[in-house]
C-alpha cells in the first residue's frame, strides 16, 4: 500500500493542471497515490488528466458539487492514512512529499503538517513569500483562523474521519473549519523550509473587503462549534463566492498585487504595472489615488509606513 495518497479537485482547471500533476509525478518521494477528482468540469480538463500513462494517477469524474464535497470524495477512497492535498493550479516543489512525510513519521503526535510557500501570479511571476506560523502554542491561539496553507498541508486520515471531513455547506473557508475541528486530537505545524508555489488568481481573490472576510471569519466560528449557519448566512456567502471572475474581481487582484509589491516584495515596476490595469478599470478610485502617491515615494520610507501600519 501507499503511504501517501494526494488529494486533487479541480474545475476548469486546465490552464495549470498539467505543471500542477507534473510537479507532483517529478517528486522524489514516489510511493503515493494520486487521487484527482474531475468536479464537473467543462473546459479540457478530463482530456489533460487521460493523456498521464501512469498508474498511480486515479481519476473520478463527477458532476459538479463544490470543492468540499469533492475533496470528501477523493479522500474517502484513499488507501493511505496519511492525506497530501494538492491544488490543481500549484506546484510543489520536488522534495515537499519527502520532506513531510519524514517529518511526520518522526513525530507521531504531529497529525497535519503545513509549509512555507511563495506566492506567484496567474503568470507564475513570483509575489512575495509567504511565511507560516512554525509554533504549536502560537497556532492554538489563533484557531478558528487557519495557519495553514491549504494545499501545502499533509495529514492523518484517521482524524480527517474522526471529525467528519470537510463541511460541505462552507464553500469558502472550509479548511479553517477541519483544522479547528482536528486540533482536539493532536498537534499541528508548519516546515519552515518553502516547498509549494502557491498561485493567485482573480478566482481564488474572493473576499474584497473587511465586511465580507468578518462575515466569513463568523461562520468559520459557527461551523468549528458544529453550528450550521442559518439560511440567509448561506445565501449570502454564495454572493461573495459568485463576485469572482467578474470586472470588481480582477480590479481587486491587480490592486493586492500593487499593495504585496510595496509592502511585501518591493518592485516598484510591478507595482506600477498593475496600478495602471486598475486604474484602467476604475479611474476614480480614492485607494488607488493613495497607492498611486505611495508608489512615488522612496523604498526606505514605503517600508517604514508599512512598518507603522503592521505595528498598530
Amino acid at each position: 500500500m501507499s503511504k501517501i495518497s494526494i488529494v486533487m479537485s479541480v474545475y476548469n482547471g486546465a490552464d495549470y493542471l498539467r505543471e500542477s500533476i507534473d510537479s507532483i509525478l517529478d517528486q522524489t518521494h514516489s510511493d503515493f497515490e494520486f487521487i484527482i477528482v474531475n468536479d464537473g468540469s467543462t473546459d479540457n480538463t478530463q482530456n489533460i488528466i487521460e493523456l498521464y500513462n501512469d498508474n498511480r494517477i486515479k481519476l473520478f469524474n463527477i458532476s459538479n458539487v463544490g470543492l468540499p464535497s469533492a475533496l470528501n470524495l477523493g479522500i474517502s477512497h484513499a488507501k493511505s492514512n496519511i492525506i497530501a492535498r494538492m491544488d490543481a493550479d500549484d506546484v510543489a516543489h520536488k522534495t515537499r512529499l519527502e520532506k513531510q512525510l519524514n517529518y511526520l513519521e518522526d513525530h507521531e503526535e504531529c497529525i497535519l503538517l503545513g509549509t512555507n510557500a511563495r506566492v506567484i501570479d496567474e503568470n507564475g511571476i513570483f509575489i512575495y513569500k509567504e511565511n507560516v506560523i512554525t509554533n504549536w502554542d502560537v497556532i492554538k491561539q489563533k484557531f478558528p483562523r487557519s495557519s495553514f496553507i491549504h494545499p501545502s498541508v499533509m495529514f492523518k486520515k484517521e482524524v480527517f474521519d474522526m471529525v467528519g471531513g470537510y463541511s460541505t455547506f462552507m464553500k469558502r473557508a472550509q479548511d479553517a473549519v477541519l483544522f479547528s475541528k482536528m486540533k482536539e486530537y493532536g498537534s499541528m505545524t508548519n516546515l519552515s523550509e518553502t516547498l509549494l508555489d502557491y498561485r493567485i488568481t482573480t478566482s481564488s481573490l474572493s473576499v474584497r473587503n473587511k465586511s465580507d472576510k468578518c462575515f466569513i471569519d463568523k461562520l468559520v466560528d459557527m461551523a468549528s462549534k458544529g453550528i450550521k449557519p442559518l439560511p440567509k448566512d448561506l445565501v449570502k456567502l454564495d454572493e461573495i463566492i459568485a463576485q469572482k471572475g467578474t470586472i470588481d474581481r480582477v480590479w481587486f487582484y491587480h490592486v493586492f498585487l500593487v499593495k504585496k509589491y510595496l509592502w511585501n516584495n518591493f518592485n516598484r515596476k510591478l507595482a506600477l504595472v498593475n496600478l495602471f490595469k486598475a486604474i484602467r478599470i476604475n479611474f476614480f478610485s480614492q485607494e488607488l489615488l493613495v497607492l498611486a502617491l505611495i508608489s512615488l515615494l522612496p523604498a526606505k520610507i514605503i517600508k517604514f509606513l508599512y512598518s507603522k501600519v503592521k505595528s498598530e
